[in-house]
């Protein structure tokens, strides 16, 4: 959770088993908990545990569903010779009009769409 430390002056990631504040890195977060004072610490917090496996698997499968469409419509341009700004235009179109949490978080880049040519499906 993000809680104020008064020793920086900053809004920073506070690990309420360990009671410290740490970098808002992702890099960070996932080595502190990856580390075994860490675990032990959760022990002591069954509710924290519960919580996060709630919100674990909660967001995972609506992100899976997001890649699987983000990738089906980028592959459907690859082989329909279609450009990218196209596609991007028909998904603000699906995100004004569609009810589907998986349109309005999917989005299509360059980036994402020359992995795919360049990697495959």
């Amino acid at each position: 959770m993000l809680k104020f430390n008064p020793q920086t002056g900053e809004n920073q990631a506070f690990c309420r088993a360990c009671a410290l504040f740490y970098q808002n890195h992702k890099g960070d977060l996932e080595k502190h908990v990856d580390r075994t004072q860490h675990k032990q610490n959760m022990e002591k917090f069954p509710e924290l545990l519960k919580q996060q496996d709630r919100l674990a698997n909660f967001a995972s499968p609506l992100r899976d569903r997001i890649t699987n469409l983000e990738l089906r419509i980028l592959a459907h341009i690859c082989e329909n010779s279609q450009s990218v700004c196209s596609a991007q235009g028909m998904l603000e179109v699906m995100q004004t009009e569609g009810n589907d949490p998986i349109f309005k978080k999917a989005t299509l880049g360059y980036t994402k769409a020359g992995n795919l040519i360049r990697e495959g499906w």
